[in-house]
């Protein structure tokens, strides 16, 4: 089952940038996912509590847009 974080803003801060989402209730962990280029792949690149509502990408590259989507996952541990 989905679960999906209806809200999802990202910012530039010192140190990368900031990826801030809304809490679903349900939801045991959140797995956050980047790309470069609408065409590329999502790539995972971390996985958070569920009572985590925020992530600096220390380590995404300043080149331009940068694509994030946050996935939600409940205690099935199905996505």
């Amino acid at each position: 089952m989905w679960y999906y974080a209806a809200t999802v803003s990202i910012s530039s801060v010192e140190g990368g940038a900031k990826v801030k989402w809304n809490k679903i209730t349900g939801a045991t962990s959140y797995k956050i996912y980047r790309k470069y280029k609408s065409s590329d792949s999502w790539k995972h690149i971390k996985t958070v509590s569920g009572s985590t509502f925020t992530y600096t990408d220390a380590s995404c590259k300043a080149l331009g847009t940068v694509y994030y989507t946050v996935r939600a996952y409940g205690a099935e541990g199905s996505s």
